[in-house]
C-alpha cells in the first residue's frame, strides 16, 4: 500500500504492522466517532423539530369553533340590544301616535257634542254615553295590543335565553374537548421524547471517552485522510437521509396521532354530554313517575269520596222514594175513603131530595 512513497521504511512499517495486528486501526475509531457525532446531530435535530412542531400546537378546529361561537354570541347580543332599542322607539312612536289619535278623537267628540248641544239639548246625555262607550272600546283595544306585545316580547326573550344557554353549553363542551386534546397530546409527546436527552448524554459521554483515549492520535496519511473524508460525507448524507425519512415518518405519525386524539376527545365529550342527558332524563323520569303517582293517588281519593257521596245520596233518595210511596199509598187510601163518603153523601142527598118531592 505504501510502496511508492515510503519504500525505504518498508521493513519498519511491516514490523509495526506485525506488532499491532491484533489492535484496531485508526480508521475504525474515526468511523465510530463520525457515526456517533452524526447520530447525535440527527437526534438533536429530530428533538428540536419535534419540539417546534408539537411544543406549541397550532390553532385546532375546536379553538376555531370556540372563537366562531364567541363571535356569533357577541354578534347576537349586539343585534338583540339593537332590536330592543328599535322596539322601544317603535313602542314610544306608537304610543305617541295613539295619543295624538286619541286627542284628535276627543277634539272631534267635543266639537260634535257642541254641535249636538246647539241642535238638540235633550240628546246630550245619550251622546255622552256613546262617547264613553267609544273611548272604552279604544282603551280596550290599546290594552289588548299591549298584552299581545308583552307576550311576543316574553316569547322572544325565552328564545334568546334558550339560544344563549345552548351556545354556552356547546362552548363548555368544546373547551373541555380542547383541554382533553391538549393534555393528551402533551402527555403522549412528552413521554415519547423523555428518552432522547438520556440517549444524547450517553452518546456524548462515549464520544468524550473515545476522544480522551485517542486524543494523541494524528493522521499523516493522505489516502487515509481522504478515506475519512469519504466516510464523513457518507455519514452526513446517511444522517440527512435518515433525518428526512424520520421527519416524514414523524409527520405522518403526528397527523395520525392528532386525528386519533381529536376523535378520542370528541368521543369523550360526546359521552359525557350523553351521560348528563341520560342522568337528567332518568331524574326527570323519576320525578314524573312520583308526580303521576301522587296525582293518581289524589284522583283515586277524590273518586272514592265522590262515589261515597253518590252512594249516600242514592241511599237517601231510595229512602225518600220509599217514604213517598208509602205516603202516596196512604193518600190513595184516604182518597178512596173520601170518594166512598162522597158517594154515600150523594146517595143520601138524592134519596132526601126524592122523598121531599113526594
Amino acid at each position: 500500500m505504501y510502496n511508492s512513497g515510503y519504500s525505504h521504511t518498508k521493513m519498519g512499517l511491516a514490523a509495526k504492522n506485525l506488532h499491532k495486528s491484533k489492535e484496531r486501526s485508526c480508521g475504525y475509531y474515526m468511523r465510530i466517532v463520525l457515526f456517533f457525532s452524526s447520530l447525535i446531530q440527527s437526534l438533536i435535530i429530530v428533538s428540536l423539530v419535534l419540539f417546534l412542531v408539537y411544543g406549541e400546537p397550532q390553532q385546532t378546529v375546536e379553538e376555531k369553533r370556540i372563537q366562531e361561537l364567541e363571535q356569533s354570541y357577541s354578534r347576537l347580543s349586539l343585534e338583540n340590544v339593537a332590536l330592543r332599542a328599535k322596539e322601544k322607539n317603535l313602542t314610544l312612536f306608537k304610543f305617541v301616535l295613539k295619543k295624538y289619535d286619541c286627542s284628535g278623537l276627543c277634539m272631534c267628540f267635543a266639537f260634535h257634542r257642541l254641535s249636538v248641544r246647539r241642535r238638540d239639548p235633550m240628546g246630550c246625555l245619550v251622546q255622552v254615553w256613546l262617547d264613553l262607550l267609544l273611548l272604552y272600546m279604544f282603551r280596550l283595544e290599546h290594552f289588548q295590543w299591549v298584552c299581545c306585545h308583552l307576550v311576543k316580547t316574553y316569547s322572544s326573550r325565552i328564545k334568546w335565553n334558550m339560544s344563549t344557554i345552548e351556545l354556552r353549553r356547546e362552548k363548555a363542551l368544546l373547551e373541555e374537548r380542547l383541554d382533553i386534546y391538549e393534555k393528551k397530546c402533551k402527555e403522549d409527546f412528552i413521554k415519547s421524547l423523555q428518552g432522547i436527552p438520556d440517549v444524547t448524554k450517553e452518546f456524548l459521554k462515549r464520544v468524550d471517552d473515545l476522544f480522551s483515549k485517542h486524543i494523541s492520535f494524528q493522521l499523516t496519511c493522505e489516502k487515509q485522510s481522504l478515506q475519512l473524508e469519504n466516510i464523513r460525507a457518507n455519514c452526513s448524507s446517511l444522517s440527512s437521509e435518515v433525518e428526512n425519512k424520520l421527519q416524514l415518518y414523524l409527520d405522518k405519525v403526528g397527523s395520525q396521532i392528532t386525528q386519533t386524539v381529536g376523535e378520542n376527545a370528541k368521543c369523550l365529550t360526546e359521552n359525557k354530554r350523553l351521560n348528563e342527558d341520560t342522568s337528567w332524563c332518568i331524574r326527570n323520569r323519576s320525578e314524573i313517575i312520583e308526580g303521576n303517582k301522587k296525582i293518581l293517588k289524589q284522583t283515586q281519593q277524590n273518586n272514592d269520596k265522590e262515589v261515597e257521596h253518590l252512594l249516600l245520596d242514592i241511599r237517601k233518595l231510595n229512602a225518600n222514594t220509599n217514604l213517598l210511596e208509602n205516603s202516596l199509598s196512604v193518600k190513595n187510601i184516604e182518597i178512596k175513603m173520601l170518594n166512598d163518603k162522597v158517594n154515600d153523601l150523594n146517595a143520601s142527598l138524592s134519596l132526601h131530595q126524592y122523598a121531599k118531592t113526594d
